[in-house]
Parts: C-alpha cells; sequence; structure tokens
C-alpha cells in the first residue's frame, strides 16, 4: 500500500467523528450540486456511460 493511503488511513481512523461529519458534508455539497450535461452529443460515449453509472448524468 501506498504510504501516504496508509497514513490517510490512519488519520481517518483516529478520527471517525470528523471523518463522519466531513464525509456527510461533502456527500450533502455533492447532493446539493450535481453536474449536469446540457448535450450529450459530443461526448465519447464510453465517459457518458461511466458518468451516468455514477450518478452525474440523468437519463
Amino acid at each position: 500500500m501506498d504510504e501516504s493511503r496508509a497514513e490517510a488511513d490512519e488519520l481517518s481512523n483516529a478520527e471517525p467523528e470528523v471523518r463522519d461529519r466531513l464525509d456527510a458534508a461533502l456527500s450533502g455539497a455533492i447532493a446539493r450540486r450535481p453536474l449536469r450535461l446540457n448535450d450529450t452529443g459530443d461526448i465519447n460515449p464510453e465517459l457518458l456511460e461511466t458518468l451516468r453509472a455514477l450518478g452525474y448524468v440523468d437519463e
């Protein structure tokens, strides 16, 4: 495992309340301002499918 990733995991586990609060804040911010694509005609079909699978593109 990458050393910086191991350090991040260790810090996350050391402060679970902070981690959970930040995770909730980030999730809320993403939910309030999702990416909206107006015209999907020029987007690579694979990228479009990935964005759709991640919930960034509505049907």
